[in-house]
């Protein structure tokens, strides 16, 4: 019984996002609103956005400034299409 309780508090507490998981979520629903990134999505599929390495790359970045900047848009575009070959997605 208590073993039960005690794996029922693990699961909900790792059921809450973390602000690393917030941010990161954050920065989804901004790329999602872009047509380029939503042409990714389309030809890898949306389980591309549970991969630990594109999410810790997605993480590391301010997406709002660089959606609203061209050059630094560009760099990370090349960037992320890196870490999809990389990753093989």
């Amino acid at each position: 019984m208590i073993e039960m309780i005690s794996s029922l508090v693990e699961g909900i507490l790792l059921a809450i996002p973390s602000s690393a998981d917030k941010k990161i979520n954050k920065n989804f629903r901004l790329l999602r609103k872009e047509v380029w990134y939503r042409k990714l999505l389309y030809r890898h599929g949306t389980l591309i956005q549970l991969n630990d390495s594109l999410r810790h790359f997605i993480g590391q970045y301010d997406i709002e400034s660089i959606i609203n900047d061209y050059e630094k848009l560009i760099i990370f575009q090349a960037d992320l299409k890196k870490v999809l070959v990389d990753e093989n997605l």
